[in-house]
């Protein structure tokens, strides 16, 4: 071997361990990062995967800088009690982290420490992650920002692969660019909070059903089954009940491959199964499903009476008297309850409106509102764009948001709660609408003369 190559080995060696040394989360993650980031660059074409990197490098450049002047702007207050964050979310975790550590180490606590690290609130997947590193290399709020980046950008990458066999290069480049660089996202990604982790095994989860449903071997579609079911158990550990709603999502999507695969045959049978079922079991399904809105209903009351800016969805009379939600003895009539779905599955959609924002924080986000609008008015044509192009990831991505879309929407009251909360469905409503999107480009150009050449790119086949 040559003398100078032995020695930059060493020194490189000498280098990376020193690192480790001082900070062994950080190099950890950046080694997984370029495991990562290779796996998402695989099999593209030279032009593809040219612009790919470029916009991951600027996409985690950008958020390098966010951490680094958020190091330095907090420098003053890093002493040993500094929990590395200031939102209550993600200073309970760190803290609790801490107070976990603390008691393992056998450092000197008191009985409020045991009460913080048994209590069953905020325990969560992604706060025992926290926890173990936490133990592993003790405080490492930056750290942990490094890994949420490396989580958020990884789970953004699973979409764009996912989208990108699916629909083309096109729509899946212009909804990556969208889920990098939209300022809530962004926010979401250098965070100590939860929601890159739920992002990443829901793309992880979507990946896999998706997969499931394809035709192919019965052995992958078994695999892709069995990692869709693993990311499920996942995502139920960090946010909690999500594993019905994802089966239930994903029963739905394979209804749809299998009844719209042959409308004319299917159609009929299943609405004369479901007429006849309705009747039959009406007696049963009709005060259960009641029963399950007066649910939702209480819970949505107590988002209302929460501080922050309220939105109602049932009748007046139900908010003169607080009721906690555990001991509410509120019930519903038919009616009320029809007109508490529509004003939940509105409000969804819509609410703040631009004339509703109350603060300044509000208005800070009406720029974003108003892309939620354009996303939702490029749905419908990008679900009908994306069936024709891939019905199984098409039905997969319809069957979560459905189910998702439909809680978030019945069991909120406060503004800010909702915003935070549709970020869910909406990280994963941008890659339907960029089909969507693409698809009125096309429909638009197409009208236009062949000298405005470069439309072709748009259509999914020439990208695929």
């Amino acid at each position: 071997m040559n003398a100078a190559v032995l020695r930059l080995g060493l020194g490189v060696g000498l280098c990376l361990a020193v690192l480790y040394t001082i900070a062994p989360l950080p190099v950890l993650v950046v080694a997984a990062a370029v495991v990562v980031f290779a796996a998402g660059l695989r099999d593209l074409p030279a032009d593809e995967r040219r612009a790919l990197t470029a916009l991951l490098t600027i996409a985690v450049a950008l958020r390098l800088l966010a951490v680094a002047a958020m190091f330095f702007r907090y420098l003053p207050y890093h002493y040993d009690g500094w929990l590395g964050e200031l939102s209550g979310d993600g200073a309970y975790g760190v803290s609790r982290a801490l107070r976990t550590r603390d008691l393992l180490l056998g450092v000197p606590t008191n009985k409020y420490d045991g009460f913080v690290v048994t209590d069953t609130y905020g325990a969560n997947l992604f706060v025992s992650l926290v926890t173990v590193l936490t133990v592993l290399f003790g405080p490492v709020p930056y750290g942990l920002r490094l890994l949420n980046i490396l989580m958020f950008v990884t789970g953004a990458l699973v979409m764009f692969r996912i989208a990108r066999r699916a629909y083309g290069w096109l729509p899946a480049a212009m909804a990556l660019t969208f889920v990098l660089f939209l300022p809530s996202f962004f926010a979401w990604s250098i965070s100590l909070l939860k929601e890159p982790l739920y992002f990443l095994l829901t793309a992880i989860f979507l990946a896999g059903a998706s997969g499931s449903l394809r035709s192919g071997s019965i052995a992958r579609r078994v695999a892709s089954g069995a990692v869709a079911v693993a990311a499920l158990a996942a995502m139920d550990g960090v946010r909690h009940q999500t594993w019905q709603l994802g089966l239930l999502g994903w029963g739905i999507a394979l209804v749809l491959v299998i009844v719209l695969s042959r409308p004319r045959v299917y159609l009929p049978m299943v609405g004369a199964g479901v007429a006849v079922f309705v009747v039959a079991a009406w007696p049963r399904i009709g005060p259960a499903g009641l029963h399950a809105l007066e649910e939702t209903a209480k819970i949505h009351t107590g988002h209302v009476m929460t501080l922050g800016h309220e939105y109602k969805l049932l009748d007046p009379g139900f908010y003169y008297l607080f009721q906690n939600a555990s001991t509410s003895t509120m019930t519903l009539t038919y009616d009320e309850a029809a007109r508490y779905v529509l004003r939940a599955l509105t409000a969804f959609i819509v609410v703040p409106l631009p004339w509703q924002m109350a603060s300044i924080r509000e208005l800070a986000i009406m720029p974003e509102q108003l892309l939620w609008y354009a996303l939702v008015a490029m749905c419908p044509i990008g679900m009908v764009a994306g069936w024709r192009r891939d019905a199984p990831a098409t039905a997969v991505l319809v069957g979560y948001l459905l189910t998702t879309g439909l809680v978030i929407a019945l069991t909120n009251g406060n503004v800010g709660t909702l915003v935070r909360l549709r970020g869910i469905v909406t990280i994963i409503v941008v890659w339907i609408s960029a089909v969507g999107l693409c698809s009125a480009l096309e429909a638009v150009l197409s009208r236009a003369p062949r000298s405005v050449a470069p439309w072709r790119a748009i259509r999914p086949e020439a990208a695929s």
